[in-house]
Parts: C-alpha cells; sequence; structure tokens
C-alpha cells in the first residue's frame, strides 16, 4: 500500500485549499492544513521563508516526522496530505524530511493569483470589499483563535511561537493604521523592501513568480512519479477528468465522492479574473514585472 506523504504546493491563492479541500473527502487522505509552524522549526525567527536541504537537521526531521506521525496515529486513512504555500520555498528541504513524497504543483495565471492575494492583504474580498477581518477587532479575534490552535495543536515549544505572537500583532497594528497586513503569504527574499519600493499588485505578482519558479527548479529532476503539475484554470473547467488524473498519480481509488463534491464545488467564474478586474495601467505593471513568467507557463 502506498503510503507516501502528499505535498500540495502552489503559490498563495492558486487553487491549493480548494485541491486540498477536494481531496481531503478521500477516505484514505488525511487533510492537514497549513501546519506552517511545524515545517518551520527552529526556523520561525528567519527572515525569509526559503529554507534548504542543508537546513534540514537531523533533529529537526525527527521533530517534523513525530509531528505527522502523531496525526496519523489510530486514524484510518493511510496517507497524509498537507499544504502550505510558503513550502513552494523550501522543496528541497521537505525532500530532505520526506525524500518519497509526492508533489502536487498548482499552477494559476499570475495576474488572477495577484488579484486574489491583494485583497489578502489589504483583508477585502477580490471586489475591494472589506471583509470580517478588515478591523481591528475582526483581526485580533482571527489572530487569537489561530495561536489558541496551534498552542493545542501543534506541540512546538513556546520560543518558536513567539515569531508568531510578533507577526500577529503586527498585522493588527499595521492593518489599523496602514489599512493592510504588515505581511501576508510566502515571505520571499527582500519582501519588506519590495513593499517599499513597488505598488502591492505588483509585490504579489512577484510572490507569485518567486513561488512557482522555485517549485519547477526544485522539481526538475524528480521523476514523473514523485512530481505532477495542475492548472486551476483546468482544475475548475473540468474537474472530473483533472481529479481523476491526479488520483491515479497519487495511486489512490477514482472515490466518487471526491469527484461529485469536485462538480459541486469547482466554481469556473474564478478563473480569468484579471481580465474584470484590472486597468490597463495595472495590467501593463504586471506585464512588466511577470509577464515573461506567464508566456513561458502558456498563459497569454
Amino acid at each position: 500500500m502506498n503510503r507516501r506523504p502528499i505535498i500540495i504546493l502552489g503559490a498563495a491563492r492558486s487553487g491549493t485549499t480548494l485541491l486540498s479541500r477536494l481531496m481531503s473527502e478521500h477516505p484514505d487522505v488525511l487533510y492537514i492544513n497549513e501546519p506552517k509552524m511545524i515545517w518551520g522549526y527552529k526556523n520561525n525567527f528567519n527572515a525569509d521563508d526559503v529554507l534548504g536541504a542543508a537546513d534540514a537537521s537531523e533533529d529537526i526531521c525527527r521533530f517534523i516526522k513525530n509531528h505527522f506521525a502523531s496525526k496519523m496515529a489510530g486514524r484510518t486513512e493511510s496517507r497524509f496530505m498537507e499544504k502550505t504555500p510558503a513550502n513552494c520555498l523550501r522543496l528541497p528541504f521537505i525532500l530532505s524530511v520526506y525524500p518519497d513524497a509526492q508533489i502536487v504543483h498548482v499552477l494559476r495565471d499570475g495576474r488572477d493569483v495577484a488579484i486574489s492575494a491583494r485583497s489578502k492583504w489589504l483583508a477585502t474580498n477580490t471586489a475591494g470589499s472589506p471583509t470580517a477581518a478588515s478591523n481591528y477587532e475582526g483581526m485580533k479575534n482571527k489572530s487569537i483563535r489561530r495561536l489558541r490552535n496551534r498552542l493545542v495543536d501543534s506541540g512546538i515549544p513556546l520560543r518558536d511561537l513567539i515569531p508568531y505572537l510578533f507577526s500577529a500583532l503586527r498585522n493588527m497594528l499595521y492593518l489599523r493604521h496602514a489599512g493592510r497586513y504588515y505581511t501576508w503569504g510566502p515571505r520571499i527574499p527582500s519582501l519588506k523592501a519590495l513593499l517599499k519600493q513597488k505598488d502591492l499588485l505588483e509585490v504579489c505578482g512577484l510572490q507569485w513568480e518567486y513561488s512557482v519558479r522555485a517549485v519547477q527548479e526544485a522539481a526538475r529532476d524528480l521523476d514523473q512519479g514523485q512530481y505532477m503539475e495542475l492548472r486551476y484554470e483546468n482544475l475548475v473547467e473540468n474537474p472530473e477528468q483533472e481529479l481523476t488524473q491526479i488520483l491515479e498519480f497519487l495511486e489512490l481509488d477514482v472515490n466518487e465522492t471526491v469527484i461529485e463534491n469536485a462538480l459541486t464545488k469547482a466554481k469556473r467564474q474564478n478563473a480569468s479574473l484579471w481580465k474584470k478586474r484590472l486597468d490597463d495601467n495595472e495590467i501593463a505593471m504586471l506585464d512588466q514585472a511577470i509577464g515573461g513568467t506567464l508566456r513561458q507557463l502558456g498563459y497569454p
């Protein structure tokens, strides 16, 4: 029986949540949502989220493996699946912990990703309307819930929770006074400098580009049985076909519940949002910033 870990990768707002939720309906899969502090054990103070194979010390590997093993203990599922957007920046690290992990990389048009990511930075929806987290109280309550869950569930030392405490507090204050989070999404190198120098939409595009390129570079030598790419646009256009291919790649039974769920939840209207939501100047700005990567991936 295949018990290899399933790692869902994709730039933040690329559709990894949709795919993970659909896959979580499979009876052989235990879904673990964004255990980012586990992957960042002893590295949570770093300036960015990049980790390489050399960062996977014996102690760190043991801690991560013990955590996921404890999640699987007593479960009927045969495999665990997790998705953490920051893991796009550390695939060599992940493969040092789990050399046999199977990787599913979700790709999405970077312009749509940038729109969605910008809304997260600003705590609005993609149309620009405020969300429940867009005010100080909403953000505070959300942060407290997340911290409580991590304290109860993660089992990590208090020293590794300190960066999260600082980040949550800083985000609350920044949202209150500057109208956006201090930081959101994968912390690519030089993110702070980029935020000072460039428009937020462009920064979101660059987060997408760095994430995509980091995964593809790290996966270049992986064989077809370990790594596959999936386009978000194809998933929402033809969920049955795409999920069947993923399940076959992962050597999981094609489950009717998973397929039926996908047919209900996949929303085609979330594709090509940029054509409706971006003005000509924003389109030109993103084209200059990430146009080369878009075209390389086949996004016209």
